[in-house]
C-alpha cells in the first residue's frame, strides 16, 4: 500500500513539472489563434465580449451591426478565419469591412438584410460591406493596384440571403483593390438603382451559382444599373469614390461569372464608363482594358436593358448562356471589345448583339477618346453561325468598326453596310455621322425612344456649357443647342429630319462634337461613401 502511494504522488510530482515546463508551450499566441479562428454567430449574438454594447448607439436597430463588426474586426487582428452566420435574419445599418483572409459562411435560412434605420444621430451607410480592412480603411494611406483585402469568400447554401430592401442606391459588396475574392450560393435581391456587387480593379474574381433578382429605379432617378459592375476606380467618371482608394484606374483582371442566375434586372453585368490615361505627348490616351472576363453557363430573362453591357473589355467569352429578353433591347452591347469569342449561346426574343463604337465619354475633367470594337467580317459571321436564335428573336447583329459600319446579319446571314449611317430594321437606333474639322465622320448610335430630352453641362477650357438635346416624334426631328453660361450665346448645333447630319458650318460643326459628347454620355450616380454615410468611430 506504501509502495503504491508512492507511485501515485510519483506521477502527480511528474505531471506537476510537464505542466509547468511545458504549459507555457500550450498556451502559445498561435494555439490561442488557432483555437478563435472560427466564430459561429446568431441574430440574438452579442458583440465580441460586449464590446459597444454600453456605447450608447446600440440598440435594437443597430445591434446585429455592431455584433458583426465585432466578429470581423477580430478576424482582422488576428489575420483572418470564418464567420459562420445561423439561420435568421441579421438587420445592417452601416458599413462592414472586410479583411484578408476572411470567409463568410451563410446558412440556408440566413437573411443579411439592408436598413437605413438606425435609431440615433448615427448616420446609415449605403454600403453593406466594402472588402477591405478596417485598419488600411482608416490609415489614411491610399491603397493601389491589387493591394487591397485579398483571399476573401462569401459563401452561402440553399436560401442564403443579400437583401437590399429596395433601399434607395444601396450596394452589397464595394471590392477596390481586392484579389482572389469568391461569391458562391447567394441570393441577391431588392436592388434599387446600385450594385449587389460591385468590382473596381479586382484580380481573380470568381461568382458562382448566385441569383440576382429584383430590381426597382431610384425614388428620384432612372439610372439603371447593373448587378454586377465591373469598374475601375477612376477620379474622373464617379464610378468608385471611397476616402481609402487611390484614383490609379485599376482594371480588373480574371473574372469568371458562371452558373447564375439574373433576371427581374436593369442590366445584368456591365460597365457603365470605361477609363483612360493620357499619354505622354498630353494628347493621346491609353485604354484601360478588363481582361480575361468569363461569363458562361448563366440564365438571363426579364431583362430591362442591355443584358451584358461591355466598354473597353479584351480576352471576353461568353458562351452557353440562356437569354430570353423582351423583344425589345439587345442581349449584348459591345462598346470597345477585343479578342472576344461569343458561342454556343441560346438567345430568346432579344434583337440580338449590337457591336459599335462607343460615343464620346464625359469625364469630370476632360474628354475620353472614343473606344472601338475590333471586329472583322468573319467575326461578325462567327457570331450568327455560334449561336441560336429561335422563337421571333431575330438574329440581328450590328457592328461598329472604326468610324463605320460594318454590317449587320439577319437569319444566318452577314450583309456588309459601307454607307456611313444606317438604320437597324427596328427603327430604335441609328447611326450618326457628324462632320468636323479636327476628326471625320465620328459618329454614335443614338435612342430615339429612350432619349426624347435632356439637359447637361460641362465645362471645358475653364467655360461652362449647357447642353440641350430634344427629339421632337411628331417631326422626327432631332435639335441641340449649346449654350455658353459666361456670356449666354447660344448656338444650335443642328437640327436633323433625316438620319444623316451634316453640320452646316465649320462653327457649328465643332459645337456638334461637342453637344454629341455629352449628349451621348451615360448619367450615373456616384457610389461615394463619404465620411457622413458612416458612423464615428465608437470606443
Amino acid at each position: 500500500m506504501r509502495l503504491f502511494r508512492r507511485t501515485i504522488v510519483a506521477l502527480i510530482v511528474v505531471a506537476a513539472f510537464f505542466t509547468i515546463s511545458f504549459g507555457a508551450a500550450a498556451a502559445t499566441p498561435t494555439t490561442a489563434y488557432a483555437a478563435k479562428k472560427t466564430f459561429t454567430v446568431t441574430p440574438n449574438s452579442k458583440p465580441y465580449k460586449n464590446k459597444y454594447v454600453k456605447s450608447g448607439r446600440y440598440n435594437k436597430y443597430t445591434k446585429h451591426y455592431y455584433m458583426l463588426r465585432s466578429y470581423l474586426d477580430r478576424l482582422e487582428d488576428l489575420g483572418g478565419g470564418t464567420l459562420i452566420l445561423k439561420d435568421g435574419t441579421y438587420t445592417v445599418s452601416n458599413l462592414l469591412y472586410i479583411g484578408s483572409n476572411i470567409t463568410i459562411k451563410l446558412s440556408s435560412g440566413t437573411t443579411i438584410k439592408k436598413s437605413y434605420t438606425t435609431g440615433t444621430k448615427m448616420v446609415y451607410s449605403k454600403a453593406l460591406f466594402h472588402v477591405i480592412g478596417r485598419k488600411p480603411a482608416k490609415s489614411g494611406k491610399k491603397i493601389t493596384g491589387y493591394g487591397g483585402s485579398h483571399n476573401v469568400s462569401i459563401i452561402g447554401t440553399g436560401k442564403a440571403t443579400i437583401n437590399l430592401n429596395y433601399c434607395d442606391d444601396a450596394l452589397g459588396f464595394m471590392i477596390g483593390h481586392g484579389k482572389n475574392i469568391t461569391f458562391k450560393g447567394l441570393n441577391f435581391k431588392n436592388m434599387r438603382s446600385n450594385h449587389p456587387i460591385e468590382l473596381d480593379g479586382t484580380y481573380n474574381t470568381l461568382i458562382e451559382n448566385c441569383t440576382f433578382s429584383g430590381y426597382k429605379e431610384q425614388t428620384h432617378s432612372t439610372a439603371i444599373k447593373e448587378g454586377i459592375n465591373i469598374d475601375a476606380p477612376d477620379e474622373n467618371n464617379l464610378c468608385f469614390q471611397v476616402k481609402w482608394s487611390s484614383f490609379d484606374k485599376t482594371p480588373n483582371k480574371k473574372i469568371v461569372i458562371r452558373g447564375c442566375t439574373f433576371h427581374r434586372l436593369g442590366t445584368a453585368i456591365g460597365t457603365h464608363r470605361y477609363s483612360q490615361t493620357l499619354n505622354s505627348d498630353g494628347v493621346t490616351t491609353t485604354n484601360r482594358y478588363h481582361t480575361n472576363i468569363t461569363i458562361e453557363n448563366n440564365k438571363f430573362y426579364d431583362i430591362d436593358s442591355y443584358t451584358i453591357r461591355v466598354q473597353n473589355w479584351k480576352g471576353v467569352t461568353v458562351k452557353n448562356n440562356d437569354f430570353s429578353g423582351k423583344d425589345n433591347e439587345f442581349c449584348i452591347y459591345g462598346q470597345g471589345i477585343h479578342d472576344f469569342k461569343i458561342y454556343d449561346n441560346v438567345i430568346h426574343n432579344y434583337k440580338g448583339i449590337l457591336l459599335t463604337r462607343s460615343s464620346w465619354q464625359v469625364a469630370m475633367t476632360d474628354w475620353y477618346t472614343p473606344i472601338y470594337n475590333t471586329v472583322s467580317d468573319e467575326m461578325m459571321q462567327m457570331v450568327a453561325d455560334q449561336n441560336t436564335s429561335y422563337d421571333n428573336g431575330p438574329s440581328d447583329y450590328y457592328s461598329g468598326e472604326n468610324n463605320a459600319v460594318s454590317g449587320y446579319i439577319v437569319n444566318g446571314k452577314y450583309t456588309k453596310e459601307t454607307t456611313a449611317s444606317a438604320k437597324d430594321p427596328y427603327g430604335t437606333f441609328y447611326y450618326k455621322k457628324i462632320v468636323t474639322t479636327s476628326k471625320n465622320s465620328e459618329g454614335a448610335w443614338v435612342s430615339k425612344t429612350t432619349c426624347t430630352a435632356s439637359t447637361s453641362t460641362y465645362n471645358k477650357n475653364g467655360t461652362t456649357y449647357k447642353v440641350k438635346h430634344t427629339y421632337d416624334p411628331l417631326t422626327a426631328r432631332w435639335t441641340y443647342e449649346v449654350t455658353d453660361m459666361t456670356t449666354g450665346n447660344v448656338t444650335v448645333s443642328y437640327s436633323e429630319s433625316a438620319v444623316t447630319t451634316e453640320a452646316a458650318t465649320t462653327t457649328a460643326a465643332s459645337t456638334t462634337t461637342e453637344a454629341a459628347k455629352e449628349q451621348a454620355t451615360t448619367t450615373e450616380t456616384a457610389t461615394t461613401e463619404t465620411a457622413t454615410t458612416e458612423e464615428p468611430a465608437v470606443g
